[in-house]
Formats: structure tokens, C-alpha cells, sequence
């Protein structure tokens, strides 16, 4: 009997190691597959739409090319909008707001000395995240022109450095088309 008594309490001594030793390999386990993760990078949107990754980032205007090119006749062509604009609109930029709102800075060239270094105003997505509205302001901002009404980008391209917005008609030339370019500063 006391064999079997010593040979039963063996076999509970050695589970009980057994379980032990288990519960710290999967808590070592645990804590370095944990303790290894990089922290996530907080997601600015609940969607999980890559289109909103344009939120929370400051862009800064790099080109405006037109294509098909404008043939004015008399070997005058316009190829880049960004010819016809202010040096002092080259350099500003916009952070577009989580809450629809907008933040537009004027660079260190601006067009009117007196005129406030920074502007904000309301941006929405429209046609199921496809078209960027912004309000007249920021389109002066960006154009250059003044514009007294919203005006409708056509979101083209967004990556992680890059954001193209589409305004695929022009007063007089409709058949042309202006993609505005900014990059992420």
C-alpha cells in the first residue's frame, strides 16, 4: 500500500511541476509575444477607410498638371496650372480636420501682407468618399482665384505622402481637366 501510496504521490508532485513549469512557459510566452509588438498607430477614423488617412495630415500644394494640355494655337500650351499661379499661393497648407473642418495656413510668401496667417473653414466627402467639398474659401486658397461658392474635388489619388484632387472642369474648357497635387510635409 505504501508503494502504491508513494507511487501516486509522485505522479501528483510531477503534474504539479508539470503545471507549473507549463503556466510559466505560457506566461513567458505571453509577455514576450507582447512585450515584442510595436504600439499601434491610432486609427483617425472608425471606418477603417484608407480614403480618411488625408485626415490629421498637413499637405502642402506641388503641382496642378493639366492633361490633356491647353492648346491656346500659336504654340502657346498650358500644361501645369501651377504656371499661372502666385508664387505666394506655392507655399501654403492645409490640415484637413477629423471633424470636417479645415485649417489653411498662408506660407512665409503671402499674397496680401495684411492678410491672417491662417483660415479655417468646413470640408466634407461626398459620393461615398469620391469627392472632396470645400468651401470658397479654401478653394481661394488653393486656386488662387476667388471663389464665392463651394467648389467639388474628385478625390484621384491618395497614398501615404501623396493627394491628388481632380477638378475635371475648367471655365471655357471642359474637356480638360486640372489634378491638384500635394504632398505631405
Amino acid at each position: 500500500m505504501n508503494y502504491t501510496k508513494n507511487v501516486l504521490y509522485s505522479l501528483i508532485m510531477n503534474a504539479k511541476s508539470l503545471i507549473n513549469k507549463s503556466l510559466f512557459l505560457a506566461a513567458a510566452v505571453s509577455f514576450f509575444a507582447l512585450s515584442s509588438c510595436e504600439p499601434e498607430e491610432p486609427n483617425n477614423n472608425n471606418s477603417g477607410d484608407p480614403k480618411l488617412d488625408m485626415i490629421n495630415k498637413t499637405w502642402v500644394f506641388h503641382s496642378a498638371p493639366i492633361n490633356p494640355p491647353i492648346d491656346f494655337g500659336g504654340g502657346s500650351v498650358l500644361k501645369d496650372y501651377k504656371t499661372l499661379m502666385q508664387a505666394c499661393n506655392l507655399d501654403n497648407s492645409i490640415l484637413f480636420n477629423k471633424d470636417y473642418t479645415y485649417l489653411f495656413k498662408e506660407g512665409l510668401s503671402k499674397c496680401d501682407p495684411m492678410a491672417k496667417d491662417t483660415m479655417q473653414g468646413v470640408w466634407k466627402f461626398l459620393n461615398n468618399q469620391s469627392v472632396v467639398m470645400v468651401d470658397g474659401k479654401l478653394a481661394t486658397g488653393l486656386t488662387g482665384i476667388a471663389v464665392p461658392t463651394n467648389v467639388y474635388f474628385r478625390l484621384e489619388k491618395l497614398t501615404n505622402d501623396s493627394l491628388f484632387l481632380a477638378m475635371d472642369t475648367i471655365p471655357d474648357f471642359p474637356a480638360n481637366k486640372v489634378v491638384f497635387k500635394f504632398i505631405k510635409q
